[in-house]
């Protein structure tokens, strides 16, 4: 999006969505006073939501979900007096509810699902009168849903409301009035394909908020009755309009072998509908196979002024073709035996296939078939699946049998089957038994990675490095949203990272060091805002490093040495504050060192920044007077690049340096006497260069090497009596014999 949109001056409607635009959204957008409707919605737009849409007090519809941008929900937005409509759903928001969205006392539908929201919700959205949706899940919010949004809830015929309320929710919320509660298992925002069958719902709505389409409800539920997805008015259409008909599709990843019910009703309270009779409701797919059609005629009978009406569509498991069928739920061969449905074989094996798809369970030489058959026939740890079963319990049914694929897949040996995996060694559970960290660094693991691991989602800690470790990074583990530290180094994995890991919202450490990624860095890394550690060193990775770096500004430590990055490394690393350690050597970065070039451009630096390793580059300018910021300094390494000018002079404020190599540059000049304040130097590596002049300005380091030795091609021999090795203009190096404290004469070679 351009800043040029400032000239469209008189805009009302402004809709882009669905497209594949990147960037920031201008600030220029919310000066547009005549905007009514902005449609910015799945696309890849990043950053924050500018304070100023405040200015857009007319504005009637705002949808920015599905997006990458970050920060918190700007206080302003409160002053948008007119919005009915408020989807900030699926992106990387953090921080609290603003209660000035409680002023949008004209709000329908407001959306802020999929962030990372913290937090209470605030009593005063009780005064949103008019809300008729309002999701709040698969964020870190806790407390209570306000009693006054229950009661406003409860009040209507046709509402929904959702938040993590759920029994096994990653962070708890209660909430009495909910429609939906979402928890580990209730959240269909996956990623990878889905192993087992997709199922898809497509809602042919017309009108968005037309009051008939209220009356309409529709759900899908499995053998066990647990209700799946559902839909009607609020669950889509939010961008459905009057004189538009559109299509809403809700998908389902779910069991190729399991048995369900479809049911669509229409409840009429305020006298006859006016739909036509062949006006499709609804379509059912799957795997992109239509398989039923509803239409409204299928609502057979007179209508009266107030009637409800409803229609159940059953398929399941066909042994014919193997595949969803209408009127079917075949029994099911199960580790050598045909298994009906509703015994404790067959659902255990059906939620398995969820995760892992029925193919692999089938075939007898798979470690998923392995690791089914043992947990349903010799497992003395025996699961039980009914309707009242939870949630939690069918996720503790996936911890067992990912674990036991860890085993089969890694060819782990030692450990206890017959006990519970938290006793496993490596292992680790917290007080609910659930796995919050595999330490199994160093154990001789083989393999691939699989994507059934994405499953935990309770996971915080995966350390897999120093292993022999193969394959791609699967894209499923990018449902891993909990994951704090991620260690894969020292492997032989291989691939583009995908672009897809940008999601791991939590992560504080990404370690893929010592394998054999390639390609760019993807640009949704740099949308992780918890990272503190990332160390991608002795890998194949290339292009350039996207300004957009300095959105991680918890970096700590920040390793891509040893690969073949190219172009200017971008100044906007520095706004990383807490930044330590900068190792950037081995690569192919041009134009300066990445330092502000004036004191001022920014109001803080990484003061806490011990190591600054840039050697081995095609740096070609000056090194910059500003370095002098970067007054934690220990090493500096700039060595083997192509710095022209002179030592500055600032150098001598960096009191803490312990190493400073400048060596195999075209640096000019003496060497200055500030120098002889750093009187923690140890090493120091000057040589390669052309300077001139008297170089006995240290405080006697252990290691001193400068050009000190004849030939030498700057004319005058730099005279260095403090110097430990000499070296020549032909690259000769020596000790330097006449090394001592008294009077010295220049070493000829």
């Amino acid at each position: 999006l351009s800043s040029r949109i400032r000239n469209l001056r008189r805009l009302e409607d402004f809709r882009v969505s669905d497209n594949l635009m990147n960037g920031t959204i201008p600030v220029e957008l919310f000066n547009l006073r005549f905007l009514r409707h902005i449609y910015l919605s799945k696309n890849r737009l990043d950053g924050t939501i500018p304070a100023n849409v405040g200015n857009l007090g007319d504005l009637l519809y705002l949808y920015l979900q599905n997006n990458l941008l970050n920060g918190t929900i700007p206080a302003e937005i409160g002053r948008c007096s007119s919005l009915v409509e408020l989807d900030l759903g699926d992106n990387e928001l953090e921080g609290i509810i603003s209660v000035e969205i409680g002023n949008l006392t004209d709000l329908v539908y407001l959306d802020l699902s999929y962030n990372s929201l913290t937090g209470r919700v605030p009593g005063i959205l009780g005064n949103l009168t008019y809300i008729e949706l309002l999701r709040l899940e698969m964020n870190q919010l806790s407390g209570s849903i306000p009693n006054t949004l229950c009661e406003h809830f409860q009040k209507l015929e046709r509402s929904y409301l959702s938040s993590d309320c759920a029994g096994d929710a990653l962070s708890g919320i209660s909430c009495s009035c909910c429609n939906e509660c979402f928890g580990l298992s209730k959240s269909n925002n996956r990623h990878g394909v889905c192993p087992s069958t997709e199922i898809k719902v497509v809602t042919h709505q017309i009108g968005g908020y037309y009051d008939p389409w209220k009356r309409f409800q529709w759900s899908l539920s499995d053998g066990l009755n647990y209700p799946l997805i559902e839909g009607g008015l609020f669950h889509a259409g939010q961008e459905c309009f009057e004189s538009d008909g559109c299509d809403i599709p809700t998908t389902l990843c779910s069991s190729s072998s399991a048995c369900y019910a479809f049911q669509i009703s229409q409840h009429i309270k305020y006298g006859s509908d006016y739909y036509i009779d062949d006006f499709e409701l609804l379509s059912i797919y799957v795997d992109g196979i239509e398989i039923k059609t509803i239409k409204y005629r299928d609502f057979s009978g007179a209508f009266s002024a107030t009637s409800y009406h409803q229609e159940v569509v059953e398929f399941g498991y066909s042994s014919t073709n193997g595949g969803l069928t209408i009127g079917h739920c075949d029994s099911v061969r199960i580790c050598g035996s045909e298994v009906p449905t509703g015994s404790r074989e067959r659902n255990i094996f059906d939620q398995l296939v969820k995760i892992s798809g029925t193919e692999n369970l089938i075939d007898r030489q798979t470690a998923e078939y392995k690791a089914a058959c043992w947990i349903i026939h010799e497992d003395e740890i025996q699961f039980e699946f009914s309707e009242t079963s939870s949630e939690k319990q069918s996720y503790l049914l996936h911890q067992r049998y990912i674990m036991e694929l860890l085993r089969f897949k890694f060819n782990l040996t030692g450990h206890m089957r017959n006990k519970h995996e938290c006793e496993w060694y490596g292992i680790y559970c917290d007080e609910d038994e659930i796995v919050v960290r595999i330490d199994l660094a160093g154990e001789g693991l083989s393999g691939e990675l699989f994507g059934e691991l994405g499953e935990l989602n309770y996971l915080k800690i995966l350390n897999l490095e120093k292993n022999r470790l193969r394959g791609k990074i699967p894209v499923e583990l990018a449902n891993l949203r909990s994951l704090e530290e991620f260690y894969l180094g020292d492997n032989d994995c291989n691939g583009a990272i995908p672009t897809e890991i940008g999601e791991m919202i939590s992560l504080t450490v990404l370690d893929l060091y010592s394998n054999s990624f390639s390609g760019d860095i993807p640009l949704s890394i740099y949308n992780l805002s918890a990272l503190k550690h990332l160390n991608m060193t002795k890998n194949f990775l290339g292009g350039t490093i996207s300004p957009r770096i300095g959105n991680l500004v918890k970096l700590e430590k920040l390793d891509l040495s040893l690969n073949f990055f190219v172009g200017v490394m971008p100044t906007d690393i520095m706004k990383a504050t807490y930044l330590r350690e900068l190792v950037m050597n081995s690569n192919e970065f041009t134009g300066s060192i990445p330092l502000p070039s004036a004191p001022t451009q920014y109001s803080a630096y990484p003061e806490q920044l011990s190591r600054l390793i840039l050697g081995d580059n095609k740096f070609d300018s000056s090194i910059p007077k500003t370095i002098e910021k970067l007054e934690g300094l220990r090493e500096l390494m700039l060595d083997n690049n192509m710095l022209t000018g002179i030592i500055p002079t600032e150098l001598g404020k960096l009191k803490k340096l312990e190493l400073l190599s400048l060596s195999y540059n075209e640096l000019k000049d003496t060497i200055p006497s500030e120098l002889s304040n750093l009187t923690k130097l140890s090493k120091v590596f000057l040589h390669g260069n052309q300077l001139v002049g008297n170089a006995d300005v240290m405080h006697f380091p252990q290691e001193y090497i400068t050009d000190c030795g004849y030939p030498f091609a700057g004319g005058e021999l730099l005279v260095c009596e403090e110097c430990t090795i000499c070296c020549n203009s032909l690259e000769e190096c020596q000790m330097n014999e006449n090394y001592s404290i008294c009077n010295f004469s220049p070493q000829k070679f």
